[in-house]
């Protein structure tokens, strides 16, 4: 009957000192930016490192997109080791693109 009790009692110590470890969970890091202005090509931002981070596009903003062709676009990938941030123009002189990135610990 004692051993039963002192059982009990470890298995309910173990479960409230369990409980009270933080948990595993991500946290902010940083916001990036990268913008391009006419004439055309490619604007990269490198961000945080892709090992022990996750990183996601969170607005994109366009201007004077007013003739066929004019295109642009914010992009985000990883290369292996770090997240990059892209914005890209073809065409046109006059359009503008801006994008916002998060990242986040993991």
């Amino acid at each position: 009957m004692n051993v039963k009790r002192n059982l009990s009692k470890a298995l309910l110590l173990t479960c409230l000192a369990s409980s009270a470890l933080p948990a595993l969970a991500v946290t902010y890091d940083s916001a990036w930016y990268a913008s391009r202005r006419s004439p055309y090509g490619v604007t990269y931002q490198p961000m945080a490192t892709s090992g022990d981070h996750f990183c996601f596009l969170s607005s994109v903003g366009m201007e004077e997109i007013d003739v066929s062709e004019e295109y642009a676009k914010c992009d985000i990938y990883s290369n292996g080791y770090t997240w990059v941030l892209t914005a890209y123009i073809e065409g046109g002189s006059d359009a503008y693109v801006y994008c916002k990135a998060y990242c986040y610990n993991n």
